[in-house]
């Protein structure tokens, strides 16, 4: 379940649910995410030790549960530093799945997929990173989040990019903002570096192809969606059959809960194109292709 692999000779990936990288400076490491659970993050502390490095210093490319997930195990454990955008999430992580829920999320939404332990995170920012770090914004798969690269230019793109084993499962992925999302992917397309790390995924040196097959993801998906308002409209639920019925996949509360966040988001860029207009129908709203 877990293989670190090296990227370069101080650059490493830790593969699990979520990858983590690993930067080596003498015996000390920086890590960027920390994982999905505690179990993540006591594999990757394994890890660590096995090898004699210390860990220093965590930095998040987001908020998101799965990748700040194994903050607070790595702080109670060696008193680290986090960082992440938006440290609020990782502070208060309850609001990361009550955001998903519109409200207190009920029980099937606060298992450690969605609910990270709280976590003493702090405020990303470039001043603050190790020695030789960069980073840059890549807002759309959530409000703020952040590509990482490390000194000897491994770029870790947290969900920008979602590896080609990942695009291979039907679903309709997650994300906040399509115009940004599409913006973020136009970007990461012209950037370079030795290997870039999706979090999740296998790495790749060359990205065109990636984010060429990120983008017929995410355009075939508003194309569907114009299809399926076509006519008599669609309301939101029907929308989400719809598109469910044609990956063949079964909902549940969870999968619900994720994949409606991002029809909103799909359906919040189509109306502010005029693509789509929303029209209440018996007090049921339902959204018409235009």
């Amino acid at each position: 379940m877990y293989e670190l692999i090296p990227l370069r000779e101080r650059s490493f990936v830790f593969r699990g649910p979520t990858n983590v990288g690993i930067y080596i400076r003498g015996d000390r490491a920086t890590v960027i995410d920390s994982g999905a659970t505690r179990k993540d993050a006591a594999a990757l502390l394994g890890t660590l030790d096995a090898h004699g490095w210390k860990l220093e210093t965590v930095l998040n490319t987001h908020y998101h549960a799965d990748h700040i997930g194994g903050n607070a195990y790595l702080q109670e454990h060696t008193g680290c530093r986090c960082f992440s955008p938006a440290p609020f999430f990782a502070q208060v992580p309850l609001m990361n799945a009550a955001f998903l829920f519109y409200a207190e999320p009920p029980a099937p939404l606060r298992g450690e997929t969605f609910l990270a332990a709280g976590s003493r995170t702090e405020q990303l920012t470039s001043d603050l990173l190790p020695d030789g770090f960069s980073m840059k914004s890549y807002p759309g798969h959530c409000y703020e989040q952040y590509a990482i690269r490390t000194p000897d230019d491994v770029l870790f793109v947290g969900d920008v990019l979602l590896g080609y084993e990942e695009l291979q499962q039907k679903t309709m992925f997650y994300f906040y903002s399509y115009p940004q999302h599409m913006d973020s992917l136009d970007r990461i397309e012209q950037e370079h570096a030795h290997v870039f790390v999706p979090s999740h995924g296998s790495p790749v040196q060359e990205v065109a192809a990636l984010t060429a097959a990120n983008r017929a993801h995410f355009l075939q998906m508003r194309e569907w969606i114009l299809e399926f308002c076509a006519g008599d409209g669609m309301s939101q639920d029907e929308l989400m059959k719809a598109i469910f019925d044609r990956l063949h996949r079964h909902l549940h509360l969870a999968l619900y809960s994720l994949n409606v966040c991002s029809l909103h988001a799909y359906l919040s860029a189509l109306i502010d194109e005029h693509q789509i207009i929303a029209r209440a129908k018996g007090n049921m709203m339902r959204f018409h292709t235009i």
